[in-house]
Parts: C-alpha cells; structure tokens; sequence
C-alpha cells in the first residue's frame, strides 16, 4: 500500500506542472491580445495613417479600456496634424497673391527708365527676396499637399499634347528661330528670324536603357554634335520615354540663341501651356516679342554717350591698376612656360588652347545644409551668392600662385534686370573680367565686400562690348594673339530647371544640362540649385591640360575656404589660405 506522504510526493509536482500548464496558456492568450495591439499600433504609425484605428476585444476587460484609449489618442492625433496641415495650406493660399502682387509690381517699376540705378537696386533686391519668399510658400503648399497624399498626375504624358506644345513655343519664342547666313566675301555672317518652323517632333522611346544615368550619357553624347551649316535651325526637340518612368523631351540649343535663364523661362512656359490644354488651367500671357528687345539692344549699344561713357570705366580701371596678371588654377608654372614660348620672361598672358578643345564635364553635389549655411551668410550679409564664390575662386587662385593679389576671374552676365528682358529670350548672358587686387591681410568679410563693389560697377557698364576691353589691351600692352590674363570662367545660375507648376508641384522632375563637348575656355564653372535644396558644382575643363584631379582639388579646396571663412568672418584670406 502507498502511504499518504508518497501519494503527496507524487501528486504535489504534477499538480505544479498542470497549474503552470494552464497558467502558460491563460496568459498566452491574454498576452496574444497584447501583441494584436502592437502590431496594429504599429501598422498605424509606419503607414501614417491617423484615421485608422485598433480594433476592439469582445471582452470588456483592461485590454478593452486600453485599446479604447489608443483609439482617442489617435483621434486626437489626427485631428491635430490635420489642422496643422490645413494651417500650412491656407497660409500658402493666402500668401501666393500678395507675393505676387509685390513681384509683379517690382518688375513693372524696374521697366521705368527714369528710376536711377541705386532705385533699381533697392527694388532688385525687394524682387529677389520676394521670389525667394513665393518659392517658400510654393513648398509649404507641395509639403501639405505630399502630406494629404494629393497628386495631380496620375496618368502618362500627353506626348501628342507636348508636341503640339513644343510646336506652339517655337511660335511663341522667337529666338528659337533664329538662322545664321553663310559668310559673305567680308567674312560677316548675318542672323535672321524664321517666320515659321515646320519641323515634325521626333519621339525616341529610350525606356528600356539600364538606367536614367545611362540614358543622360547618350543624351551627352547628343549635345556634342554641333550645327554645321548655313540657314539652317539651330535647336532641336526630341521627345522621350526614358527609364525610371520619366518622360519629357531633350533640347538641343545653339548658346547664340538663348542662355539659361532664358531657357528656364521657356521651358515653364511650355508646360504652362501644356497644363491649360490638359487641365484648363489659365493660359500663359504672351511672351514678349525676340525681334522688338533686339532692337532696343541695339538702339542701346549705338547711343554714343552711353558708349563713351561704357569705354571711360574700363579704361579707367587699366589707367588704375594696370595690365592684368594671369593666374592657373595649375600654378604659376603654366605663365612661365607661356613665357619661355614667347621669348618674354615679362609677359603677363598665357596662350588659350585652340586646337584640341574637348570638354569634359565633373559635377559635385554640396548638401542642402551646407548650401543653406552658405545662402545665410549671404543673406545676413547682404552679398551675393556670385561674389562669395568669386571669392572662394580667387582665394584659391591666389594661394596656388604663391599669393598672387592681382587676380582677374572671367564671370558671366545676365543682363536680365527687367519684364521684357526676362520674357523675350535670346542670349542675354555676357562675361566680363572682374579684376581685384586684394592683400593677404584683408579679412575675409572685407574681401567680400570689395568683390561685390567691383562686380556692382562693372554691371552698371554692362552694354559695353567686352571685345572693345581685349581689343583696348592688346593695343596697350601689345599681347600675343590667342593669349588671355584668365584661366578660371564662372555662371552662377539661382534659377534651378524645376517646373514651378501648380498641376505638376507634386510630380518629381529630372533636369540635366549637358555641356557641348568644345570651348576655348580652360575651366567653366556652372553652379546652380538642385531639387533637394542643395547646390551643384559643374566643372567644364579642357582634357588638354587639365585632370578630372585638378577640378577634384579645386572643389575641395574652394569648399574649405569658403566655410572657413563664413566661420569666422574676421580671418583675414592670408590666414584662411595658411590654414586651408
């Protein structure tokens, strides 16, 4: 017989076992309902989606009460960030009109040619800051409206739209239509206007490339066929399907034509066109005539006070400073080969490649941050963005040349100051030599400063023709042909190539400039501003003498000085250059 106490020993631990048994599961499925929840909460947070809410236990217990009390916090939730984002709608709603009421009434004024230049600046400046105010307002609407899930285009590209489009832009931008005639016995060529293009639009389907980056390296390969011939068009539309499931067109434009502010200009008016046929939005306002602008340059450029006045600033800057100093972004050794060549340890120029003229093309991409740490100093400093890279130039120049002062840097022009300049196209864009001579102990505010005073005074002088400046130096200093006092070229670009369209704000968009493959310039800097708020740096460098090394260096170091110096203001350039 078994004893009560070996019938305890036996019974007492698997009564332990069956009670954790059933422990194990009781909480298990109290716990499964734990993990419902979690996963639902979740779901909730990675979708973004407020309006949704967890679902209910049939038993009125704690986890009934704790699911409730999710659900109206997510109420809560929900109706927070969505007056939030109705707050940030209508603001941008209320903001567009007055804004451009302020822009539109700028650009009227800056037509009026009895303001004086100082007027013009100070309503130049009010323009600027009001665009720059209208594309904030423009993004806080794009951010409200990402945030609702709202997009306006959801179906393929119209191409028989675009076409007609394309066709309708020609018509509109007379400069698209320009033609050059064959040199007659003098050498001159003449340019005219085409009253009609009649060309059909060609659409290449490129959809089934690798890549879009594979797709922009045949498109290069594109901008390096020129426009041989006489009378003949001197730009091309090529409609496309390209991968990643853009589609748009390619265009191939003669520089004499348009520059890229022009060129800005019309391609958003093209697709202002595009969405007044596709969604009945209001039609673009004409674009002022080509022809009628051309003829006021000209009137302009044949006003002989105005000319004699032009030709007095530049002569006056040689009678001050000079003949220039060449400077290499390679060093001081490229002069003095140039002066071994000629026979001149005196001479103050150096040659320009003329025979093999291939460009290559390296671009950086500095980060929205950084760019944005750039445009506040600017900003708060009341500079231009062009004149701190300018400086950044020069100040590399100069430390590579063993601390050259006299540094003259090509910079380009474009001339586009009012409504009619910036609507009737053509190429506006003209360079001309911004020369200073700055010590190594000016601080780098100063420095700034000095750039920006010169570049202001050559801008009131910009209808002068800079041939008369080579022309007036070869004749001073009796340079050798094909030489020149600059290595170093450089376009500052603020308007970025993104479509400011209130149909399409949502859409992502791809732009790329291609460079055209040959230019007598050693190295041309193009900068310009990116979709994601940042800035790139495209560097075009003769494969002549120059390295994709040598645009690697001076984009680093350029980099170094100019956050060096935003950083602290007071350091003076020869102790930024040490440093660096």
């Amino acid at each position: 017989p078994i004893s009560s106490e070996k019938m305890l020993l036996i019974v007492f631990p698997l009564l332990i076992i069956l009670i954790g048994a059933i422990g194990y599961f009781m909480i298990k499925r109290a716990l499964s309902q734990v993990d419902l929840i979690c996963d639902e909460v979740e779901n909730i947070s990675n979708g973004k989606d407020l309006s949704k809410r967890l679902s209910l236990p049939k038993a009125k217990d704690e986890l009934y009460e704790l699911s409730e009390k999710f659900n109206e916090m997510f109420e809560r939730l929900e109706f927070s960030f969505e007056k939030e984002r109705q707050f940030t709608s209508d603001v941008s709603h209320e903001l567009r009109t007055p804004v451009a009421v302020i822009i539109s009434q700028c650009e009227y004024l800056l037509e009026n040619e009895n303001l004086s230049a100082e007027d013009k600046e100070e309503i130049a400046v009010i323009l600027r800051q009001a665009k720059r105010m209208s594309k904030l307002t423009n993004e806080m609407l794009m951010i409200a409206r990402n945030e609702q899930g709202e997009q306006y285009l959801m179906e393929k590209l119209d191409f028989g739209l675009l076409k007609k489009c394309i066709q309708m832009e020609t018509e509109r931008s007379g400069c698209t239509r320009v033609r050059f005639t064959k040199p007659d016995k003098d050498g001159n060529v003449k340019q005219y206007i085409e009253k009609q293009d009649s060309r059909d639009i060609e659409l290449k389907d490129l959809s089934g490339m690798e890549s879009l980056a594979k797709a922009d390296e045949l498109m290069q390969q594109w901008a390096y066929e020129t426009f041989d011939g006489d009378n003949i068009p001197m730009c091309e539309f090529i409609m496309l399907k390209l991968p990643e499931g853009y589609n748009g067109f390619f265009l191939h434009m003669d520089h004499r034509l348009i520059d890229s502010c022009g060129l800005v200009v019309m391609i958003e008016d093209l697709f202002q066109l595009y969405t007044h046929y596709r969604y009945g939005t209001a039609c673009p306002q004409e674009l002022v005539d080509f022809e009628t602008v051309l003829k006021k340059d000209l009137a302009k450029a044949g006003n002989e006070k105005r000319f004699a006045k032009d030709k007095k600033f530049w002569d006056d800057q040689l009678d001050a400073l000079g003949e220039p100093l060449y400077s290499d972004i390679q060093g001081p050794a490229v002069l003095e080969e140039a002066r071994k060549r000629h026979g001149n340890p005196k001479l103050r120029a150096s040659d320009i490649e003329m025979k093999e003229l291939f460009v290559a093309v390296k671009d950086y991409h500095l980060e929205p941050y950084a760019t944005q740490n750039l445009m506040d100093f600017c900003m708060n400093h009341q500079l231009s963005m062009t004149n701190l890279l300018l400086l950044g130039i020069r100040t590399y120049l100069s430390k590579v040349n063993n601390g050259q002062e006299d540094i003259t840097i090509q910079n380009f022009i474009s001339r586009r100051s009012t409504h009619e300049e910036w609507t009737s196209g053509g190429s506006r864009t003209i360079m001309f030599p911004c020369r200073t001579v700055i010590s190594p102990e000016t601080d780098f505010l100063s420095a700034a400063y000095e750039i920006q005073n010169m570049q202001n005074r050559i801008y009131m002088h910009s209808n002068y023709d800079p041939a008369f400046i080579v022309d007036e130096m070869r004749k001073r200093y009796h340079t050798p042909e094909h030489t020149s006092y600059e290595s170093c070229y450089l376009t500052y670009q603020p308007m970025p190539v993104k479509v400011e369209n209130e149909m399409l704000g949502t859409i992502r968009q791809h732009a790329k400039w291609f460079a055209n493959g040959a230019a007598t310039k050693k190295m041309y800097l193009t900068v310009s501003h990116t979709e994601d708020g940042g800035m790139n740096f495209s560097y075009h460098y003769q494969t002549a003498h120059l390295e994709e090394h040598d645009m690697e260096l001076l984009y680093y170091y350029m980099m170094r000085i100019l956050f060096k110096g935003i950083a602290e203001p007071d350091m003076s350039i020869g102790e930024i250059m040490e440093q660096v």
